[in-house]
C-alpha cells in the first residue's frame, strides 16, 4: 500500500511541476513587448496606391473585353 501512495505523490508532483512550467511560459509570453511597425513613408503610400489603381484599370479592361465578347 505504501508503494502505491508514493506513485500517486510522484504523479501529483509531476502535475504541479508541469502546471508551473505552463504558467511561467504564459506569463513570459504575455510580458514580451510588441515590436513597433516600421513607419510608412509617402513614397510607400504613393506606390501602393498606384499599384491598386493600375490593377483596377486592368480589371476594368478585362471586364469591358469580356462583355464585348458576350454581346457577339
Amino acid at each position: 500500500m505504501r508503494q502505491q501512495g508514493m506513485k500517486i505523490r510522484i504523479h501529483e508532483r509531476a502535475m504541479v511541476v508541469g502546471m508551473a512550467m505552463m504558467l511561467f511560459g504564459l506569463v513570459g509570453c504575455a510580458t514580451e513587448t510588441p515590436k513597433a511597425a516600421p513607419p510608412i513613408t509617402q513614397d510607400h503610400v504613393r506606390e501602393h496606391s498606384e499599384q491598386a489603381f493600375d490593377k483596377l484599370k486592368h480589371e476594368e479592361k478585362n471586364r469591358a473585353a469580356g462583355s464585348a465578347l458576350d454581346h457577339q
